[in-house]
């Protein structure tokens, strides 16, 4: 196991919002006491069990499996959607997914990032699946504030080497769907563009570019924001989730099935 102060990640992206999601370890982590601890061995899961035992933290079958689809598992940004409170380690564990994919939200986030959501997805994926307690999913569902539902993806499942399964997790979608470049074509993959090409291209699908440029909004994105999505209604460049979901109330989420 190694230490990794997270100042090794960069910014968070509410901070640089042209970096969302954000820099994220290659391996399962756990975050605490604003530092990341990677889990490298074959088996992550029993890996995580042993130590949080040792420590007397939380165990896995006491924690709510949440699914990272955008900046969640970035380091700097859980520091600071939780870091200065006193929630414990979180656990993220890579995983293997079936049924979704991550793809961009159709609306902006506070901070001027086109933010993320899921969708529907054909190939298995490679996502980080935090393990919340209670505290630390409330935690940072405040921070999602009134743009996101809790949801639990009916179709999906997730896997973690040889020992882990969860079917069924939760995850937090956006409630204004998901965005596309032109009214026919689908969802946007978050492994398809990265932030300023897909301003760039909003900018001009929208026609916005007449009037702001992209190097006017990067200086600034949190003051262009509303301004963004506007042009996105106006345009017809949302779409509803294509994922069989059930949103929840926070004290509706329950553990990991033992």
């Amino acid at each position: 196991m190694q230490s990794i102060d997270i100042e090794r990640f960069g910014e968070a992206p509410a901070l640089l919002p042209m970096t969302y999601p954000g820099a994220r370890p290659e391996t399962s982590f756990f975050y605490t006491e604003g530092r990341v601890l990677t889990l490298e061995s074959d088996d992550p899961a029993g890996e995580a069990r042993d130590w949080l035992h040792a420590r007397d933290q939380a165990p896995l079958r006491s924690r709510i499996a949440v699914l990272c689809l955008g900046s969640n598992a970035c380091p700097p940004q859980i520091h600071r959607k939780v870091g200065d409170r006193e929630t414990g380690t979180i656990l993220f564990l890579r995983v293997r997914v079936r049924g979704v994919r991550p793809v961009y939200a159709g609306h902006v986030a506070r901070y001027g990032a086109i933010p993320a959501t899921g969708d529907r997805a054909l190939e298995p994926q490679s996502l980080f699946l935090a393990l919340y307690t209670p505290e630390q999913l409330k935690a940072t569902a405040r921070s999602e504030g009134d743009s996101y539902d809790l949801s639990r993806l009916e179709d999906a499942e997730v896997t973690a080497g040889a020992s882990f399964r969860v079917d069924r997790p939760y995850a937090f979608l956006a409630r204004r769907g998901t965005l596309r470049l032109f009214a026919e074509s689908g969802p946007v993959p978050l492994e398809d563009l990265g932030q300023e090409p897909l301003i760039r291209s909003l900018l001009k699908q929208t026609h916005l570019e007449r009037t702001l440029s992209f190097e006017s909004y990067a200086s600034d994105p949190a003051r262009y924001r509303q301004e963004l999505e506007s042009a996105i209604e106006e345009h017809g460049l949302r779409r509803p989730h294509r994922l069989r979901h059930r949103p929840i109330a926070l004290d509706q989420a329950r553990p990991i099935p033992t």
